[in-house]
């Protein structure tokens, strides 16, 4: 007997016979591959259906074509919950409103081709030009979400605050993948912040059980920072003439702010006196918009020098990207930094600082 042995082949010839008329040896491996079902259930069709899918199952020789359509659908499971995430995503301003249709468009078109591709072309067989691909992916090293925090903790000074929502965000949109059960799935599924409405408003818990890839962490430059409700309030306090708790949700009724929460989507912020929804110290907000409001409503930039460079520096890696990407385009430096300076919280500081920053990391 071979490596593999087809049932197919074994059992041509004997498709209309009966169970009890089949030889004995080879009425025990029927029995053995078909269980559940049983032979003199099924008309000659379907047990030449079933022995076909065996085979598919045990030949060594269509390992490629199982590896190919494993992943295959588990990027359908993907796209399929990342868009349950996406529409569960509340829109306040037209820009939001904007960014979350554009990203439904683009995973709904993908998630049609794999679902097509599926369609056109069985699981049985690999897509055109695949016949004899397998999937090869390097796997990459994961750590636990400790290890992931202290690495961004000292390179960026990241806050867990900070890391919940680059996991809401998610790769694709300027933040992080993480994962579950890295430590025994190969690969592990990918972790999404869940709807709780009405429930526990504790994400931090979470981010516990979150794996992220080391290379991902490591290389990571954040296109957003943000902050918690909780320490906004703690920066506002000492500001004359104003109650800083007030203050956010009178920003965020403007429309100047926007009280994100991972689980929730938005906080007491914009539903006062709602218990439904946490309190609007569990908030996370984008610290651009923070600053913004600082330059223009105090009229003074109090960020402490270390917090104000590194979000300058955020702000300059991320324009310069769209530079590059749009293959400098008659952009200069100078161009540059003066779009820095007139479209974010520091549009008060020389333009000629930025221009600096630029000019040393470049």
């Amino acid at each position: 007997m071979t490596a593999f042995d087809s049932l197919v082949t074994v059992l041509d010839g004997w498709f209309e016979t009966s169970l009890a008329d089949l030889p004995d040896e080879l009425s025990q491996r029927v029995q053995s591959d078909f269980f559940p079902m049983t032979w003199d259930e099924l008309i000659p069709d379907q047990r030449r259906s079933v022995a076909q899918l065996c085979d598919y199952q045990n030949d060594p020789n269509m390992e490629a074509n199982q590896e190919y359509w494993w992943n295959h659908f588990l990027r359908i499971d993907e796209l399929n919950q990342k868009i349950g995430s996406w529409e569960r995503v509340s829109a306040i301003s037209a820009t939001e409103l904007d960014l979350k249709e554009k990203h439904l468009k683009e995973l709904k078109q993908e998630l049609a081709f794999m679902e097509r591709r599926a369609q056109e072309c069985p699981p049985k067989h690999l897509p055109p030009n695949n016949e004899s691909r397998k999937t090869t992916v390097d796997t990459p090293q994961f750590i636990a979400y400790p290890r992931a925090f202290s690495l961004l903790e000292n390179r960026l000074n990241a806050t867990s605050g900070e890391i919940a929502m680059w996991v809401f965000m998610g790769a694709e949109d300027g933040g992080l993948n993480a994962y579950t059960n890295a430590n025994e799935l190969n690969p592990p599924p990918e972790f999404y912040f869940q709807e709780n409405l009405g429930g526990d408003h504790d994400f931090l818990p979470l981010l516990m059980a979150c794996w992220f890839a080391e290379e991902g962490i490591v290389n990571f430059q954040p296109l957003y920072r943000f902050i918690t409700g909780e320490a906004l309030i703690e920066r506002w306090k000492e500001t004359p003439g104003i109650q800083a708790a007030g203050f956010i949700c009178a920003k965020i009724a403007e429309s100047r702010l926007q009280d994100h929460h991972p689980t929730h989507g938005l906080t007491q912020g914009t539903y006062p006196g709602d218990d439904s929804y946490p309190p609007l110290q569990s908030a996370i907000f984008n610290l651009a918009d923070v600053g913004r409001i600082e330059a223009e409503d105090f009229g003074k930039i109090n960020l402490p020098t270390a917090e104000r460079d590194r979000d300058l520096q955020t702000a300059a890696n991320a324009l310069a990207r769209q530079w590059k990407s749009e293959h400098r385009n008659g952009f200069s430096k100078q161009n540059i930094a003066e779009e820095l300076a007139t479209q974010n919280e520091w549009r008060y500081m020389l333009a000629s600082r930025i221009e600096r920053i630029i000019r040393r990391e470049w």
